[in-house]
């Protein structure tokens, strides 16, 4: 696209934003809410399940696991509500978190902490967290060469000076290959009828799905990224030409470079001290699983625990002694899956390792693990019942303890029984 072509589509889309902006009155804020994250669930009209700030989230931690990024830089992380679902990204093993409000900051630094399960149940790969008071327009050499940058609900927010200048920060100097954007649709809002301006009292405008587009085509023509668009939460019936509630854009760079699995280390040294634009408020290690077995051993193990299990099954059990098991349902584990691509790579695996197989090679002969020999009887040699008490102590004197250890006998007479008043 042309300069004066980029401008124009830029331009389009800041007419509302001058407009409602500058009519927007100062004071009209300060009567609001002034939670950081929007929820569209107070505005009346449409009843979003699960609520669509959670709904957001989850689209971009499906994002980013679809796209198997290792690194991502959340701006405008606010409260770190997002963290809860990048937490269970199991790809992800580096995540920053960007916001400028430091008060904010310091009362969720909390959530970006490891949970006892973390610790009763570890990740698999490693996790870092490191969350920063910083701005989207500023470029740190922290969080350079992440693999993805997620902005959920964060350019509404912006200035026009700031929504002109941070494209530079992310898609020219970050370079991610991958970017994640949403916004408040700006269609959808004639469903909201209790709606009077903007969603949320900091929003400095709101775009149609038309804005939208032309300014992120705008931003993939001049710093050569595909893009595609996509949303959450959809309307009731009839109001599918309003397009989403939350409108996203999906940017994947045309050229992808071997981007670092993991953010450059705070330890690293840059060329200047004052490269550093954030301060860094609070970080986290997350407990994972050392690796302790090789590739064979792990496919061993593995392979010989589901055999175990689905030999249980009386289905495929021929007699007490063999079951043959199909490689099939074999392959239907989700931890084979993992370890073998496909059926036949299981079948190979199975063969080349020395397990029999049936003639057709289809299914594996397993010899049923016999039951150990049986334990021998508790208290075996032992007679059970009363015992002989040990001899009393020197004194001839039992002690209360072992009066308590006593057998009792029964009275020899009826008379001798105590009166029952």
């Amino acid at each position: 696209m042309s300069e004066a072509g980029e401008e124009k589509g830029q331009g389009d889309a800041h007419v509302k934003y001058m407009k409602e902006s500058s009519s927007k009155d100062e004071d009209e804020g300060s009567k609001q809410s002034k939670q950081a994250t929007e929820d569209e669930g107070k505005l009346g009209g449409p009843r979003f399940s699960p609520p669509l700030y959670r709904q957001r989230y989850m689209f971009c931690a499906d994002i980013l696991e679809k796209h198997g990024i290792k690194s991502v830089v959340d701006f405008g992380c606010a409260e770190c509500q997002i963290m809860m679902y990048l937490r269970q990204v199991a790809c992800l093993e580096r995540i920053g978190l960007v916001d400028r409000d430091v008060v904010t900051l310091e009362l969720s630094k909390h959530k970006i902490q490891p949970l006892i399960t973390d610790h009763l149940d570890p990740r698999d790969n490693p996790l870092t967290v490191e969350m920063y008071l910083g701005s989207v327009t500023d470029y740190d050499p922290r969080v350079a060469q992440c693999d993805a940058v997620t902005m959920i609900e964060l350019i509404e927010h912006l200035t026009e000076p700031e929504l002109k200048s941070f494209p530079d920060a992310i898609f020219g100097r970050i370079c991610p290959r991958l970017i994640l954007i949403t916004t408040p649709n700006a269609d959808f809002n004639q469903l909201f009828p209790d709606l009077t301006g903007f969603r949320h009292w900091d929003h400095k405008f709101e775009w149609t799905t038309e804005e939208f587009q032309n300014w992120c085509r705008a931003q993939a023509d001049k710093y050569e990224y595909d893009v595609e668009f996509s949303g959450v939460g959809m309307g009731p019936p009839g109001s599918e030409p309003l397009g989403y509630c939350s409108q996203a854009a999906i940017f994947v760079s045309k050229s992808p470079t071997s981007s670092s699995p993991l953010l450059p280390s705070l330890s690293s040294s840059p060329p200047c001290d004052g490269d550093f634009k954030y301060t860094l408020i609070s970080s986290a290690v997350h407990p994972h699983k050392t690796e302790k077995f090789t590739l064979e051993e792990k496919m061993l193990l593995e392979v010989n625990y589901c055999l175990n299990h689905l030999s249980k099954d009386p289905l495929y059990s021929e007699s007490w002694e063999n079951a043959v098991l199909p490689i099939g349902n074999l392959h239907k584990y989700v931890k084979l899956k993992e370890l073998f691509k496909t059926e036949e790579d299981l079948r190979f695996f199975l063969a080349d390792r020395g397990y029999p197989l049936t003639p057709d090679s289809t299914s594996v002969i397993f010899r049923i693990e016999e039951e150990g020999e049986e334990e021998e009887e508790e208290g075996e040699g032992v007679e059970w019942g009363y015992q002989p008490m040990e001899p009393p102590n020197n004194d001839g004197q039992f002690s209360d303890a072992e009066e308590d250890l006593l057998p009792w006998n029964p009275p020899e007479s009826e008379e001798c029984w105590p009166e029952i008043v």
